[in-house]
């Protein structure tokens, strides 16, 4: 008698056959097999247990795992390129990320822009991760910043910082102010002016001005001396 061949497709196949049948042999068709079909069919927790075997369809995957999943298989996950790890880093606890830190990438970049509470209790033990130290220096909370800065001034662009401290402070230390003046680069000009936010005490024009950082106005150009932040009083003036 005529055998009579049945043409069955591999998407047929993988939509229709039982997973435990079609895993039996999977190493033989999983070329052949539609792995975006596969992933919707299969439990997380399956899938997890053979994430680096196959091709899975992450996608479809990272739609629908829980924060609790991607806390259990978060070191599987990491070794794929293109997953927004920040849509999950955003739910995780802080005792988890201080614990796993050294394992997160790009941990640093999301806690100095997502999570600056962090930072009191990450710097400086974790100096280390890969801190844009540029960005760092222009978006961390400038109180933070000065708290710190004997610590982390060396990965620090001071200039920025005392620039921040000129147009953001309402008022700096005499020894941090010293100390951001004696780390500056050459290149720093910026001169205290009319415009200036930052309120100083009288030591504090003396050491700026012995430094040549304040300018005086003349009869065509206003200077600090109008600058309306300042205190004036007798002693100042005198």
């Amino acid at each position: 008698f005529p055998v009579t061949i049945l043409e069955v497709s591999w998407l047929d196949i993988t939509e229709n056959c039982p997973i435990d049948i079609l895993f039996d042999s999977i190493d033989k068709f999983k070329w052949d097999v539609d792995w975006t079909v596969l992933t919707q069919r299969c439990e997380n927790t399956f899938i997890f247990s053979l994430l680096d075997k196959f091709d899975w369809d992450l996608e479809i995957l990272l739609s629908r795992i829980s924060i609790l999943e991607f806390r259990d298989h978060f070191e599987k996950l990491i070794l794929f390129d293109g997953i927004d790890l920040e849509t999950f880093y955003i739910e995780l606890d802080e005792a988890f990320i201080i614990q796993n830190i050294e394992k997160l990438p790009g941990i640093a970049d999301f806690i100095m822009t997502q999570r600056q509470e962090l930072l009191s209790k990450i710097i400086p033990d974790y100096i280390h991760l890969d801190w844009n130290w540029n960005r760092f220096s222009t978006t961390v909370p400038l109180a933070f910043i000065l708290d710190k800065v004997k610590v982390i001034a060396a990965f620090l662009d001071i200039d920025i910082i005392l620039m921040r401290v000129y147009t953001e402070a309402d008022s700096i230390t005499d020894d941090t102010l010293e100390y951001l003046l004696n780390h500056v680069s050459e290149d720093f000009d910026y001169l205290l002016n009319a415009q200036t936010k930052l309120k100083l005490t009288l030591s504090q024009i003396e050491l700026l001005d012995r430094e040549n950082k304040i300018y005086w106005g003349n009869e065509k150009v206003k200077g600090f001396e109008v600058n309306v932040n300042q205190e004036w009083t007798s002693a100042v003036i005198s």
